[in-house]
């Protein structure tokens, strides 16, 4: 069994992830992250853990001098076209190692460096939030739920269905994520299950003005779970959609949090507890 530790961090500037920044305050409270410890090559780092990053990405500052190896455009929600550089790099995490990891290099994240989905497509593990451990599971899948696996050629996104406005819905797992995000158009084709909080005018990635809003939402539903009146971010997830057309939500912090994950990539399963 090998393990990393995490640390809980509270935010108050941020609900959708990289690249999207709120005009305005409209937070009530704290939103949490988790970050953890890396080395790279040698190096230490405190970064986000962001299961919602199909690979591990660090500012450019601190890896200028490495070679590039490739360049890759776009990710997650983040609308953006700008291409990031790819390098090789040793990275270390707790008791995890990759010799010669390929990572992005860019100075558009708000991190020194996030930890991305390289680190975890190819195990079984567990996220367990309230003992800030991740760590690699031996035991079969037993009694475990589909798993969604969305494998790109340096990592990828995974996730599971849940049920939104009486619809099941494609989602991602983002640790990422302070906060649930539900695409705006879904949002707007069934307006009877959501009740709007404020509109909102958010950034993304091109420096483009667009429109998102707070809503609650009356159900949402996984496996055995039923959640009701749940705060979600409605936000234009078309160039997620297009990479991943069945993927209509973001799984954030505000519900990951509360529960204990356990996730078999090579089995495509996951199994879930309350925290």
């Amino acid at each position: 069994m090998k393990y990393f530790l995490l640390t809980i961090t509270a935010l108050s500037w941020n609900a959708f992830g990289l690249d999207l920044i709120p005009h305005t305050d409209l937070l009530t409270g704290d939103l949490q992250i988790v970050t953890a410890k890396m080395k790279l090559n040698d190096r230490p780092f405190e970064c986000l853990v962001d299961t919602g990053a199909r690979h591990t990405m660090v500012q450019s500052k601190f890896i200028k001098d490495l070679p590039v190896v490739g360049t890759t455009t776009g990710g997650g929600i983040s609308n953006t076209n700008q291409v990031t550089e790819l390098v090789n790099a040793y990275l270390k995490l707790g008791e995890w190692e990759i010799i010669n990891a390929t990572i992005g290099r860019t100075p558009r994240i708000p991190f020194e460096c996030l930890i991305g989905n390289d680190f975890f497509m190819d195990k079984h593990f567990t996220i367990d939030i309230k003992k800030l451990s991740v760590k690699t599971e031996e035991s079969e899948s037993q009694g475990y739920l589909k798993l969604n696996v969305y494998k790109s050629e340096h990592g990828g996104h995974f996730g599971f269905d849940v049920v939104v406005a009486k619809n099941t819905i494609g989602t991602i797992f983002d640790t990422g994520a302070a906060s649930t995000v539900v695409d705006l158009d879904f949002v707007k084709e069934h307006l009877e299950h959501f009740l709007l909080i404020k509109e909102i005018n958010v950034t993304d990635g091109n420096s483009a003005t667009i429109k998102a809003g707070l809503y609650k939402v009356d159900e949402l539903q996984f496996g055995n779970v039923l959640l009701k009146d749940v705060e979600i971010y409605a936000l234009d997830l078309s160039a997620l959609k297009a990479k991943l057309p069945f993927v209509v939500g973001i799984l954030g912090m505000n519900i990951i949090k509360n529960y204990k994950w356990s996730f078999n990539i090579p089995e495509s399963s996951f199994q879930y507890s309350k925290n």
